[in-house]
């Protein structure tokens, strides 16, 4: 327990970034979200209709205004009482948090949202508010209950949104990594977000990976192999064994379409195809095309007879055996055994 309330999140003062810095990083904050607005504009501002829910759920409100008030009053209570709680705990004085958040709930691990005064009341003030939506979210009598599952789906989405740990003012790891940094962070930060907002072609595009970070036949698709036959629904690619002594039987491997075969193939050390070349195996792996809107009439009969009863067929051509060994993964598996069942 922090007894001083002047306190804050641990920080090396040494690092503190000057007025100057600090100008000069705002000044290309500045410019950057400058060059955001110019160039994307507005987005649409109900793209899933939200109006006609909210107004269906307004209604049924008034219509049951008991229920409203009892939220009300409760979340006054709650308040009365965490302004009393955060008052002790800044004069050093132990004592029970109005309400905690779930034990599967990631976002406040850090110490401050426990230790420190100012931010455990945040944190606090965050969940009784998310709890209070929620309540009144509930409210839901005479209404469809299509539209009152829309409206529980969309008050999640938007009490999330609300966190605190989603603003850097209120998040303080955002804020220690400032101080280290000089503020370098949340330049970088809004960087990569316009950088987003390029792919995306003014949408919002998160990027989940670093694109860069892959080099073709190093740390992706490492092992040599050819394309042996191609039709509308894939590519055929064959990787020769490097052993002396060779199986018979060739190996044809299954992925699904929502991944791509070089997850089995990344680099040397880890890659699943070079052991199986190395274990005296030929193999065979299927590459999906990535669908555009010509393969609207595809369905999933078409990746068993254009997709894996093809591979088969062109795995036969090519080794003159009648005998394949296959595996198939995730959607691949289910595809290979609706397959066999049909075969």
């Amino acid at each position: 327990m922090i007894n001083n309330p002047s306190q804050s999140v641990s920080m090396n003062t040494t690092n503190s970034i000057t007025s100057e810095e600090y100008k000069e990083k705002m000044e290309q904050l500045e410019k950057l979200m400058k060059e955001a607005a110019s160039e994307y504009g507005i987005p649409d501002i109900d793209p899933f209709n939200l109006v006609e829910t909210w107004q269906q759920w307004y209604e049924a409100m008034l219509k049951n205004p008991e229920k409203m008030f009892e939220t009300g009053m409760s979340y006054w209570q709650d308040t009365m009482k965490l302004y009393q709680q955060t008052a002790m705990q800044m004069m050093g004085v132990d004592s029970e948090p109005v309400i905690q958040e779930g034990k599967g709930d990631r976002r406040f691990r850090h110490q401050a949202w426990e230790e420190q005064p100012v931010f455990n009341a945040i944190k606090q003030s965050y969940l009784l508010s998310s709890k209070c939506f929620r309540d009144l979210a509930s409210n839901t009598e005479g209404i469809d209950e299509q539209t009152a599952r829309k409206m529980a789906f969309f008050t999640e989405q938007y009490i999330d949104s609300l966190s605190p740990t989603n603003f850097a003012l209120t998040n303080p790891e955002v804020i220690e990594k400032a101080v280290e940094t000089k503020g370098e962070n949340l330049l970088n930060g809004f960087q990569n977000m316009l950088a987003d907002f390029k792919k995306g072609n003014g949408t919002l595009k998160i990027s989940m990976t670093d694109t860069d970070a892959f080099e073709l036949g190093k740390n992706i698709a490492a092992s040599p192999g050819k394309v042996v036959f191609r039709n509308r629904m894939f590519e055929l690619l064959q990787y020769e064994p490097s052993t002396k002594t060779v199986n018979n039987i060739p190996l044809l491997i299954v992925p699904p379409w929502i991944n791509k075969y070089y997850v089995l193939d990344l680099q040397p050390e880890n890659s699943f195809i070079k052991w199986l070349s190395d274990q005296g195996h030929t193999v065979f792996v299927m590459s999906w095309v990535n669908p555009d809107e010509t393969y609207h009439d595809v369905q999933f009969d078409h990746y068993v007879l254009d997709g894996l009863v093809a591979a088969l067929d062109a795995v036969k051509q090519a080794t003159d055996e009648d005998k394949i060994n296959v595996i198939g993964y995730c959607i691949g598996g289910a595809l290979l055994a609706t397959a066999l069942a049909y075969m």
